[in-house]
This record gives C-alpha cells, structure tokens and sequence, in this order.
C-alpha cells in the first residue's frame, strides 16, 4: 500500500509539473504573439507617420512652386528635396494643377511683361527638369503658357531679341550653353541632303500607304 501510495503521488507530481510547464509554453506564446502585434502596428504607425511628413512638406513646397522656379538655380537644393518627397507621395496632378492655376495669377495676364513670361518659362523648363526628368509634369504645365505666348503680339520680337541680346538675355545664355560645341555661338542646324531626302522618301511612303488603304 505504501509503494501504491508513493507511485501514485509521484505521478501526481509530475502531471502538475506537465501542467505547470504546458502553462509556461502558452503564457511564452501568448507574449511572442503580443510582442510581434506590437512591433507590426509600430511599424504601421512609423510608415503612416512618415507618409504624414512627406505629404506636408510636398503640399509645402508645391505652394512655394512659383518662387523657386523664380530663384532657379539657387533654389535647386529645394527642388532635390521635393523631388525625393515626390517619389514618396506621387502628388504630381497636385504640383501641376497647383503650379497651373498660379501662373495664370501671376504670369500670364496682361499686366506681365512678354519678355518676363519668357524668362520664366526658361526657368520653369530647367526647374522642371530636374524636378521630373521624364518631361510628363513639364508638358502638362507648358501647355497653357505657350498657348498665351501665341497669342501675344510682341512674343516673336522678344525671342529674336532674346536670341540677338549678347549681353543679358536668359534665352541666349541658354542657347549659348547648348551650342558650346560650336565655339559658344549659336547657329541654325544645317541641313543634310541626305536626311532630307530620307524623309521626302518617308512621307512619300507614307502617302502611297495612305492611297492603298483608301
């Protein structure tokens, strides 16, 4: 009886110890899943947080689009900046609806002069630039303001200013630099025979196919 008594207490003992260590195991499980439900929604919080950030300083500097394509160059560590916040928050339809409707304040009315607007939209093409390299948010933006530059009388007599002006002219400063290969004078492309008659033998092809199909 006493052997019976001492074997059945030692397995007692040892259920409430598989008890007590099946308790363990769960309360360590029931801590890992906490801990890693915590560290997920901290890490939500974290990138929702930074979204956050990066929208309000895009909406910022959108706002102030204007004047740093005003100050251009001397604002191209401001453009770097949104740039990289753009890559983040894909708010381009904001910058050219916001960007659109500013020049239509501020430029293109009639108190602005045309050799300004032209000047300015020389900035806002290289600002544009490095802002979107692919050009997308420049044709967006470009659109409106040559459409007004067409309709001004003195547009064509500023550019051949701009274009004859040595001395300050943004447009020949800028074309300047773009003809530095040949000898920092611009000059018109010459036409090669060739190329041209490349293309009079591709509109003709593309004229005889227009005549078959018909």
């Amino acid at each position: 009886r006493e052997l019976l008594l001492e074997e059945e207490g030692g397995q007692s003992v040892l259920e409430a110890s598989r008890v007590r260590a099946d308790d363990s195991t769960l309360a360590v499980d029931h801590a890992s899943v906490a801990g890693v439900h915590s560290a997920s929604l901290f890490v939500q919080w974290r990138t929702r947080l930074q979204l956050f950030l990066f929208e309000t300083f895009s909406n910022l500097r959108i706002s102030e689009m204007f004047d740093v394509i005003v100050d251009y160059p001397d604002s191209l560590p401001a453009l770097k900046d949104l740039k990289a916040s753009l890559a983040r928050t894909h708010q381009f339809p904001q910058l050219v609806t916001s960007l659109r409707k500013t020049f239509e304040k501020r430029l293109l009315h009639a108190g602005a002069n045309t050799a300004d607007i032209i000047t300015q939209y020389i900035s806002t093409i290289k600002a544009l630039h490095e802002l979107d390299p692919s050009g997308t948010t420049l044709r967006a933006i470009s659109k409106p303001v040559q459409q007004y530059l067409r309709g001004r009388q003195d547009t064509v007599r500023c550019i051949v200013t701009g274009l004859t002006d040595d001395s300050s002219s943004e447009l020949f400063q800028e074309l300047r630099r773009q003809g530095g290969a040949e000898g920092g004078r611009w000059r018109p492309r010459t036409l090669d025979w060739s190329e041209d008659a490349g293309g009079e033998k591709e509109a003709a092809e593309d004229e005889g196919g227009e005549e078959e199909a018909a």
